[in-house]
């Protein structure tokens, strides 16, 4: 290998030789410089030497070692290639050099001669943007001919962007405390972000604060917390730059929404079941409590909510909590007459975690033991038929230990008749010479009912008939019309005489009837202590009814 390198080294010695010794005069004004732009290297930097021998063998070396230093070939995507050589005693030079699609050129240059020749060689894209460059700086003209090789180094022409934001766009419940981060695609300069190129607003007004750098993340830390519920835009402008100074290519804007102001109102209790100071609850009832607002549930248990009889004994229970209402259930039923204390302590808490400022306690007493006495079974009952359709019941007043509130009718099945709240009623509509049979039971408040008193029994007499007819007293022309009335403290029954002045009406037997006749346009007409016998027409004599003076009285003549 070693025989290798040096026969190498050889041959490139005698090539510079060759190529450009003894050419040229150092007293000729201008000197030949070759420049080589691309080879079949695989680098991507960028550099001009001169075309010494020590630099003629690296270039060799590196392609038959395919070295990464070696020269490249010019990239697809340049345009053309700019050449400028200049110095302060010479006019600059400039010349540009379509390449596209090639790999590789080279171009010769006269040069005035001199010191501290500044050669620069740029590739651009079809944009006219420099991709690639390199330099060459205090090179020495006297002359002789020289070869300068280039090794190409890309240029960053990329404008940063923004990669993502911390909040992030539309992000909401933001905490006010909260720093603004921004992660761009690379590195930017520093002094291009400032309150120029970044703004944070609400509404109108801009927010202050400090600025810090880490590569590629910034992060802006306000003064001050911002404001609660409030809707913040930021935005980054086009000033920003990288390194290279490439500038973003569209302002980036986005925005947030801070959350709601932390909740520091302690929950209360707004309403309970029983209420406060309630009486006669029910030994089985549950007691609960809502809350003004959704509370933390865990903090909602047997130890924060307490029952306790008016022996200060504390009730076992089971505490549940939904929506916003507290459930104490009793494990057993509550004791009767009884004055309980509740009490909702400091201990719960809403979902903020702010507690109750003061304990919340009210009372409530059960009702009394219920009453499971009945009362006494009635006695006296009598059955008294008044008529064939009619029989009256009456009886002595039972007693309770609370009270009496009414008493129930039974037949003589024990079916059931009726309710009522005096000692005695009347049961009318009934069938004549037919036995009815009764009994009475008490009842009191509770539902209490006492058993059935002995039977008591009424046969309904039987029916009879009262018939007659009626005539007018001066024509002793039958009247149609007259209304007959029969009474016996009430009325009995009533009928109607017909086109012969006749009439028959159903009677119950019995005495002391009083019977009355009445017709428009006559004087009324009374029959009294009128007896009727079962299964009997009792004929009363012709009654003759006398007209009123001056009345108007329509007669039809039969």
């Amino acid at each position: 290998m070693k025989k290798l390198l040096i026969i190498l080294l050889l041959a490139l010695l005698t090539i510079n030789v060759s190529c450009g010794g003894g050419s040229g005069s150092s007293s000729a004004e201008t000197s030949l410089v070759t420049i080589t732009v691309g080879d079949s290297g695989q680098s991507v930097s960028l550099k001009v030497e001169k075309n010494t021998l020590f630099a003629q063998a690296k270039i060799f070396l590196n392609k038959f070692l395919r070295s990464d230093e070696a020269v490249a070939s010019i990239p697809s995507n340049v345009n053309k290639i700019t050449f400028t050589i200049s110095a302060s005693d010479m006019a600059t030079m400039t010349k540009d050099v379509l390449v596209q699609g090639q790999t590789s050129i080279r171009e010769t240059f006269s040069v005035p001669n001199g010191r501290d020749r500044y050669f620069l060689v740029e590739a651009k894209d079809i944009l006219d943007r420099v991709t690639h460059h390199g330099e060459a700086t205090d090179v020495d003209l006297d002359g002789t001919p020289i070869a300068l090789s280039i090794y190409m180094t890309s240029v960053d022409i990329t404008p940063p962007t923004v990669i993502s934001t911390s909040p992030a766009n539309n992000e909401t419940g933001v905490a006010v405390t909260t720093a603004i981060v921004i992660t761009f695609s690379e590195s930017i300069d520093p002094s291009t972000f400032n309150t120029t190129t970044f703004t944070l607003r609400n509404g109108g007004s801009d927010v202050e604060g400090e600025i810090s750098f880490n590569g590629a993340v910034v992060t802006f830390t306000p003064s001050a917390s911002l404001a609660y519920s409030t809707t913040y835009t930021a935005t980054i402008t086009t000033g920003i730059k990288d390194f290279v100074g490439n500038a973003m290519t569209a302002d980036y804007t986005w925005t947030f929404i801070t959350g709601a102001a932390p909740d520091t109102t302690p929950p209360t209790v707004t309403g309970v079941s029983p209420g406060i100071g309630a009486t006669d609850v029910s030994i089985i009832s549950t007691i609960t409590a809502t809350f003004s607002e959704v509370m933390d549930s865990s903090t909602i248990n047997p130890s924060t909510f307490t029952l306790k009889d008016s022996s200060n004994n504390p009730v076992s229970d089971i505490v549940t909590y939904v929506g916003t209402t507290a459930t104490f259930t009793p494990s057993g039923n509550l004791m009767y007459s009884t004055t309980y204390t509740a009490t909702i302590t400091t201990g719960v808490k809403d979902l903020a975690g702010n507690a109750m400022t003061e304990n919340y306690t009210w009372t409530f007493t059960t009702g009394a033991a219920p009453d499971t006495t009945p009362p006494s079974v009635p006695t006296g009952l009598i059955a008294t038929a008044v008529s064939a359709s009619q029989i009256d019941l009456s009886w002595d007043a039972s007693t309770d230990n609370v009270g009496v509130a009414g008493y129930k009718i039974y037949d003589y099945y024990g079916t059931y008749l009726k309710s009522v709240t005096t000692t005695s009623t009347s049961f009318i509509g009934l069938n004549p010479n037919i036995q009815y049979c009764f009994s009475v039971s008490a009842l009191d408040a509770a539902g209490n009912e006492s058993g059935q008193s002995s039977q008591a029994c009424a046969v309904t007499p039987g029916a009879g008939n009262i018939s007659g007819s009626v005539n007018d007293a001066v024509t002793h022309y039958p009247l149609q019309g007259v209304l007959i009335t029969v009474y016996n403290g009430s009325v009995i029954s009533t009928g109607i005489s017909d086109s012969e002045g006749t009439y028959n009406l159903p009677v119950p037997a019995g005495s002391g009837y009083w019977i009355e006749f009445s017709k428009a346009g006559y004087i009324t007409v009374y029959y009294s202590n009128v007896s009727v016998v079962s299964d009997t027409t009792t004929y009363l004599e012709t009654v003759f009814m006398v007209s009123i003076p001056g009345e108007k009285i329509a007669s039809t003549l039969l």
